[in-house]
């Protein structure tokens, strides 16, 4: 039989909760919505200018970006068993005739 001490426990324990709360962050933290950077209302110089439409098409640049598997739902050539016929399939039971 295994003992574990209870210093040892202590720390498994520790270990864990820190595991569990790394994964929960990692996995909760990046639906957070970027937020688009804040104008002013008169530029000071070109410089504040550049730094602005900088800021501004980088975070287009993210937001704009394709999420490819975000999608929860199926074409229709998957639902209605078209992957099993093949594309373009000519059969009888389609209502075609030879």
């Amino acid at each position: 039989m295994l003992f574990i001490s209870d210093n040892m426990q202590k720390h498994i324990i520790a270990i864990y909760l820190l595991v569990t709360i790394l994964v929960i962050n990692e996995v909760t933290g990046h639906d957070a919505m970027l937020r688009p950077p804040s104008k002013p209302d008169y530029f000071q110089n070109p410089k504040q200018l550049r730094r602005y439409l900088k800021e501004l098409n980088d975070f287009y640049a993210i937001v704009g970006r394709p999420r490819f598997g975000k999608r929860g739902y199926e074409t229709d050539y998957f639902t209605s068993g078209g992957a099993d016929k093949g594309y373009g399939s000519m059969s009888e039971d389609d209502g075609y005739q030879y």
